[in-house]
């Protein structure tokens, strides 16, 4: 069952000039659990982009249904400070220091794929962060001792996949069954399945359904599908294959434009107008061609 050919959430990143975001893909030993691995650069250091100091352009991070490890330069001062994410149900801007261009990537997990590293229910880190060191200490050591300054994003990429294969060998890392079931209904139903279709489906109760969704996903099943949702209205309005926001609304089961206004709201922090507006000036950034060294840039 291949489910990333079934779900590419979009991010809002990649539209400041002073940063270039590129997102690389898995390797096949990889690719069930993991999304992508994400990279925003600083074009040169010291030099700031021009959009850093216009407000009306900015980064966002989009509910998506996944959750990261996160890698941040530490200042001038060098090193990386690294945090999990947990899954996010509401959006948020980048807040950039216009004194200092860093660098920053990380891991972002595929939906379910963070629990087979981390071994711990991923509803306990739902919007909000906290240090990898206190989760998983021996894979932050590892992380630091092997992070030194600037390197390539291909040195990067074969360093953060190193790690987690050693990290992963001695534990089951699949999904659970029940779990990619649920994820392909889901995914396949384009997030409009309701829980009780989703329990029917699978011949599973609603208190397990929900147990298993909190343990791997991080969130409820009506919570997640909600997102999903969102996520596959992002990919119609980025494609341009409805005329106007009433057929987009109407397509992706709102009861009306209104009702997909207040979800753009929550799930994006302004309106679809502008969303359509920021997405149109972010560049495809997933490689649909499956070669897992290819990179697209902003």
């Amino acid at each position: 069952m291949e489910l990333h050919a079934l779900f590419k959430p979009v991010q809002g990143s990649g539209q400041l000039a002073a940063y270039r975001y590129t997102e690389v893909a898995p390797s096949p030993a990889l690719r069930e659990l993991v999304c992508c691995y994400w990279f925003s650069q600083a074009v040169a250091a010291g030099e700031y982009g021009a959009s850093l100091d216009d407000p009306s352009v900015r980064d966002r991070v989009l509910p998506d249904g996944c959750s990261d490890i996160v890698f941040e330069q530490n200042g001038p001062c060098g090193g990386y400070s690294i945090r999990y994410c947990g899954l996010f149900d509401r959006s948020f801007s980048i807040a950039y220091d216009k004194r200092f261009v860093y660098d920053s990537f990380g891991i972002r997990f595929f939906p379910g794929g963070a629990h087979a590293l981390l071994g711990v229910a991923i509803s306990e880190f739902k919007n909000h962060h906290q240090p990898l060191e206190l989760i998983l200490p021996s894979l932050a050591s590892e992380l630091q001792s092997k992070l030194n300054g600037r390197a390539p994003v291909d040195e990067l990429v074969g360093l953060l996949e190193h790690c987690l294969l050693d990290n992963l060998r001695a534990q089951d890392k699949r999904i659970n069954g029940t779990v990619q079931n649920l994820l392909y209904r889901i995914f396949n139903a384009r997030g409009l399945s309701s829980v009780a279709e989703l329990a029917e489906f699978e011949v599973v109760g609603s208190r397990q359904m929900n147990r298993l969704f909190h343990q791997w996903i991080g969130a409820s099943p009506k919570s997640f599908s909600e997102i999903a949702r969102f996520q596959y209205t992002l990919g119609d309005m980025r494609s341009a294959r409805y005329r106007t926001l009433g057929e987009l609304a109407a397509a992706n089961g709102y009861f009306d434009q209104a009702h997909m206004i207040r979800v753009f709201q929550r799930y994006y922090g302004d309106s679809p107008t502008v969303a359509a507006k920021e997405l149109a000036a972010v560049s495809d950034l997933y490689n649909t061609k499956g070669n897992h060294r290819a990179i697209l840039q902003t």
